[in-house]
């Protein structure tokens, strides 16, 4: 299994005890099965569920686990205090919002992005909820749709231009 330090024979145990709990062949309990049942224990339960239906039962067995992504991971802890300080720089100006030529400049730059993606995983739905599939900085976490507007934060990649509150003006984003 991939990046599993069990020993072989451990291995084939765990794989005999859930071909036995699910009354399933030995060898329908494949590795990559068992890779996604390490990373996602509901799997037993959806195929406990689905075991008297061979057609949702065989997709089950033979769905391929999801690609390890480079995004990082944020928990939720983390994306709330990063949360609660923007919000605190926001309040320190007085709650004032990027004007509409800003905003849209920026939100150009982030929708052209490699590094926007769907919400970090653990991020609360209420959060989280949006009709975008692609709604999220992978650098930061934030919620690029409600960050553009804030004149207090910056694109952690250098692409936004660069906004001064006091003075209501803004310069280009650097060159890349």
């Amino acid at each position: 299994m991939g990046g599993d330090d069990r020993e072989p024979g451990r291995v084939e145990t765990d794989r005999q005890v859930i071909a036995e709990q699910l009354g399933l062949p030995v060898d329908r309990i494949t590795d990559a099965l068992l890779e996604r049942i390490a990373r996602d224990p509901a799997v037993l339960h959806h195929i406990q569920a689905c075991r008297h239906d061979p057609q949702m039962l065989d997709l089950l067995l033979t769905a391929k686990p999801a690609p390890a992504t480079a995004r990082p991971g944020f928990s939720t802890t983390a994306l709330l205090a990063r949360a609660g300080k923007a919000v605190t720089r926001w309040a320190a100006s007085g709650f004032a919002q990027v004007p509409d030529d800003v905003f849209q400049q920026r939100r150009r730059a982030c929708l052209s992005c490699e590094h926007l993606g769907p919400p970090p995983s653990g991020l609360p739905q209420w959060i989280a909820r949006t009709t975008e599939e692609h709604s999220h900085c992978g650098l930061c976490g934030c919620y690029t749709i409600h960050k553009a507007r804030l004149p207090t934060e910056t694109c952690p990649d250098g692409r936004w231009p660069e906004y001064d509150d006091a003075t209501k003006t803004s310069r280009p984003a650097p060159s890349r």
